[in-house]
């Protein structure tokens, strides 16, 4: 778990770098939040995740055309993630 909190303390220098260096690229913002949520998902903090992977499409629906495939990746991450963790008995993941 501590290899997932260092990458996390690093995706988020990504992100803040990413917000001072173009403001008008976000896409950039879109595949780091995804990739967060990759890491909360892998250790089962899934609220997150799924807020991580929803911030991403939120953003991705802005900067990206309606075409672009990340699109289809960020609701596909969603879904796997709530489709996972509903057939959990614990429901771990909606907490």
């Amino acid at each position: 778990m501590g290899e997932y909190t260092k990458a996390l303390v690093f995706y988020d220098k990504a992100a803040d770098i990413q917000r001072r260096k173009d403001s008008s690229n976000y896409s950039y913002l879109a595949t780091i939040f995804d990739n967060m949520g990759e890491l909360y998902e892998k250790m089962n903090e899934c609220g997150k995740a799924l807020s991580l992977y929803q911030h991403a499409l939120n953003i991705g629906q802005i900067s990206l055309p309606s075409n672009h495939p990340h699109l289809q990746l960020y609701g596909d991450h969603i879904d796997l993630v709530k489709n996972k963790y509903a057939k959990n008995v614990n429901l771990v993941c909606m907490k």
